[in-house]
Formats: C-alpha cells, sequence, structure tokens
C-alpha cells in the first residue's frame, strides 16, 4: 500500500535523502548567493532572511 507517495520517500531513509538534499541546496544558496550580497555588494537583509529560513526548515526536519 503506496499510498500514492513514491517509493523512494515510503521510507525513512528515503525521507532523510529527499531533506538531507533540500538542506544541501539551502546550505549552497546561503554560502554562493546571501553571503556575496551581504559582503560583496553590501545587502544586508540577503544571509539573515535565508538563515531565517534554513533555521525554520532545520527544526520542521527534527520535529
Amino acid at each position: 500500500m503506496s499510498l500514492g507517495v513514491p517509493a523512494s520517500a515510503a521510507t525513512p531513509v528515503g525521507r532523510f535523502r529527499i531533506v538531507a538534499f533540500w538542506e544541501g541546496i539551502s546550505f549552497l544558496l546561503l554560502l554562493f548567493v546571501a553571503m556575496p550580497l551581504k559582503y560583496g555588494f553590501g545587502v544586508d537583509m540577503g544571509p539573515s532572511g535565508l538563515w531565517a529560513w534554513l533555521t525554520a526548515f532545520s527544526s520542521w526536519d527534527t520535529a
């Protein structure tokens, strides 16, 4: 009984891999987009907004 969930998301390891992938994407965005915006161009809002999203996503993952 799959309930319409792809096989990769049906197991705990599959869900972990999906969440880990998106955590990695968010880290790369922080590293290569938000930080250059802050330190290269002086835009102070970039990293704090992305940090807030990253923290919320990480806390959702552990809940």
